[in-house]
């Protein structure tokens, strides 16, 4: 024993402490595990529990403490104490005898006895500041016989404890020891960690969920954006596939970008082309014609119809009002999407060939002795070129012989059986909304320009033609939404039973594009989801379409993302049916309460709701909830992932801006690599706001603080590899 609070064994020298009083405020271990995780140098401790039955067996302290309550107000406060558990054991709550020993050291085989020493009671006194600061608690030293309070941390060497006892609740007990948490997976391509760092792995559409449908949650700057890059890439680099899987992506701004570039750098040459990012605009050159069909096809599917008409039916219903005008709307609009199809097929009025509108096609049917002439129909050129194998070129023909916007208006206000059947004032006014569309939606109005080709990993961004703010903004939202979905989407949804009734020459390509299709993993994911929903009037389309998905997801092997800032963005329906929901950050403390009685968080979660904080160097924390076969998970958990994939997702306008101009001078692997070196930590916003002080204090040009930015990028760009 070197003195009354310390021993020595072998090379070691110990300092015991006992925990004197329990935290007035139970916390969990895990902010304890922190505070000494966060130190510069390394502290070594050991921490025993001790649990018995029989809490509220206290012998004859209750009868003295109530017979001499006057002289104390500690007696007082033990007496409150002691009724408050009985209420408690009455209520079934058990009620356990409670007892800590913690444990530190320092080594002797570097140091001198005397130094040795002065370092233990240093970190003694460190551990001891670390456990006041658990929950406002306090220890001792074990004064007196310190073997005793070594053995009492050491496993299954003595049976008792020489801390003294505390009476407290089971449950409240269990909740201060160091319990780690357990992944459902035993592995997966997305590492997260839990805050005592073990590894947590989450692996996508595994079969240890019924589906896979992730809500994310983050106010603006959580990290929302960076965690759905993230979780994409962890589904495309997925274990156990053969084949690269489909992502689409419904994205406002360019956060989705990156990830595409990092995709695209790390597939090899000849595959580049299957990502692509592409950001939609409002003109012509953009143009989307929602009425095109599968190849071949003279008549929509039936959940092609269903779309079009949902679409439709929004585009004639006023800014104002949530549902579309007069009786029967939805059954004019359909009886006119199909006689315009049928007018156009073979039979009815089918559009002539004309052979300046696709040179190149032109030419390739010269060079295959394709004959036509000024009777030849698009669709005998579409079935023509099929048959010579040039599918791609017979899709490019199809979309000049499906119907426009313009067709199904003009059956609206010519065919007799609409005139005769429905109110003149319906037809007129349904009439008149689309053509109104037609001119405030030029990318509905013409033949489809904008083809994705074989992309199978798709963004599409819709920041400039989704706007925010008013009625007219929020329709243009809604409906660029909804025909993002049908661009991007309407091949997962393709169904084996689709095939009859499609043309007999055309099915066996399309059944054995469903096949493959259907086997591989889809996903679907919309960020920024409340440009949308937050609006009843215009958002009933696409929350119908949503839903539905959501419930048919698992027979299509379809993963669906959405991503909001707040989780009344997201209807009731699609909440109850997501197998995981992260929380990057809950704003507000009405909001965490909504939140923790939504969705029913443990206490664990409900604390770490009010301290998530935004993302830093070492990560981002967050909540996510898991429902798998075993049941409904919560933990409290932490993303860290590389400087080079972090600066591929950042989404910060400075890091976008420096990051995009190293990528117009040299490969895309080499400014993430000279990014990551420079600025480990994933961002350089710190960076430029410090020189942009710099360059205020002295001249305040505006110009000289711009081109800031562009400095940075030069530093890095004459940077010798």
């Amino acid at each position: 024993m070197v003195s009354r609070n310390a021993i020595r064994i072998g090379d070691r020298v110990f300092g015991p402490l006992i925990m004197t009083l329990m935290p007035q405020t139970p916390r969990p271990f895990q902010d304890f595990f922190r505070v000494l995780a966060r130190r510069d140098e390394r502290l070594p401790y050991r921490v025993s529990f001790l649990l018995e039955y029989g809490g509220l067996n206290m012998g004859i302290k209750p009868v003295l403490a109530s017979v001499l309550s006057f002289t104390s107000s500690d007696n007082k406060r033990f007496n409150n104490a002691v009724e408050k558990l009985k209420a408690l054991d009455l209520e079934g709550v058990c009620c356990v005898k409670f007892r800590i020993c913690l444990c530190t050291w320092a080594c002797m085989r570097e140091l001198s006895e005397k130094e040795a020493h002065l370092l233990l009671r240093r970190r003694v006194a460190e551990l001891s500041k670390a456990v006041q600061g658990w929950g406002t608690s306090d220890v001792s030293e074990a004064i007196g016989d310190p073997l005793l309070g070594l053995t009492a941390t050491l496993p299954a060497m003595m049976p008792s404890s020489p801390a003294p006892v505390t009476a407290a609740p089971l449950m409240a007990s269990i909740g201060m020891m160091p319990l780690r948490p357990a992944s459902p997976w035993k592995e997966g391509s997305l590492l997260l960690r839990s805050q005592d760092g073990k590894l947590i792995p989450f692996a996508p559409n595994s079969s240890q969920q019924a589906a896979w449908i992730d809500l994310g949650v983050a106010p603006m700057g959580g990290g929302k954006s960076v965690f759905l890059n993230a979780l994409n890439f962890a589904f495309v680099t997925q274990a156990g596939l053969s084949r690269l899987p489909w992502v689409s992506i419904i994205d406002v701004g360019p956060s989705s970008s990156g990830l595409i570039t990092l995709l695209k750098e790390n597939l090899p040459e000849g595959k580049k082309h299957l990502a692509a990012y592409h950001r939609l605009r409002m003109t012509p050159d953009f143009a989307i014609n929602p009425f095109d069909t599968p190849l071949g096809n003279r008549k929509p599917l039936p959940s092609h119809t269903a779309f079009l008409v949902n679409l439709l039916s929004l585009l004639s219903t006023p800014l104002e009002e949530g549902a579309a005008p007069g009786e029967g709307v939805p059954a004019l609009i359909q009886r006119g999407i199909e006689l315009a199809y049928i007018d156009l097929a073979e039979g009815g009025h089918p559009r002539k060939y004309q052979k300046n509108m696709l040179p190149e096609l032109h030419r390739l049917l010269e060079r295959e002795n394709i004959h036509v002439d000024r009777d030849t129909t698009w669709w005998e050129v579409v079935d023509a070129l099929f048959r010579h194998g040039f599918s791609h070129e017979a899709l490019m023909a199809q979309r000049y012989a499906v119907p426009l916007l313009t067709d199904v208006a003009a059956q609206l206000r010519q065919n007799e059986g609409i005139q005769n059947t429905y109110k003149q004032d319906t037809i007129m006014t349904v009439w008149r909304s689309l053509m109104d569309a037609m001119v405030a939606y030029p990318v509905l109005k013409e033949p489809t320009q904008f083809d994705l080709g074989d992309a199978q990993i798709v963004s599409l961004d819709l920041d400039e033609v989704a706007p925010r703010g008013g009625h007219t903004a929020d329709r243009q939202s809604a409906v660029m939404y909804m025909l993002a979905r049908h661009v991007l989407g309407s091949r997962f949804f393709l169904m084996p039973a689709d095939v009859e009734l499609m043309p007999e020459i055309y099915q066996p390509y399309h059944r054995e594009r469903i096949e493959a299709i259907r086997e591989d993993p889809k996903r679907l994911c919309y960020d920024e989801a409340h440009r949308v929903t937050q609006n009843t009037s215009v958002s009933n389309q696409l929350t119908a379409d949503m839903t539905t998905m959501a419930r048919e997801s698992r027979k299509w092997n379809l993963s669906i993302g959405l991503y909001t800032q707040s989780i009344d963005d997201i209807p009731d329906i699609i909440i109850e049916l997501a197998t995981m929901i992260v929380i990057l950050g809950a704003g507000t403390d009405q909001a965490i309460d909504a939140m923790t009685r939504r969705f029913g968080l443990n206490g664990a979660c409900k604390y770490a709701l009010s301290r998530l904080g935004k993302p830093g160097p070492a990560g981002s924390n967050l909540v996510a909830l898991f429902r798998t076969g075993s049941g409904l998970s919560q933990l409290v958990l932490s993303m860290t992932i590389g400087g080079q994939p972090l600066w591929a997702f950042s989404t910060t306008t400075e890091d976008v801006a420096i990051r995009n101009n190293l990528y117009k001078r040299m490969e895309p692997s080499e400014a993430l690599r000279r990014l990551a070196a420079r600025f480990p930590g994933g961002s350089a916003k710190a960076e430029v706001e410090r020189r942009r002080r710099l360059v205020a204090d002295e001249s305040g040009s505006d110009d000289e603080i711009t081109n800031v930015i562009l400095e940075i990028a030069n530093e890095l760009a004459r940077e010798i590899s």
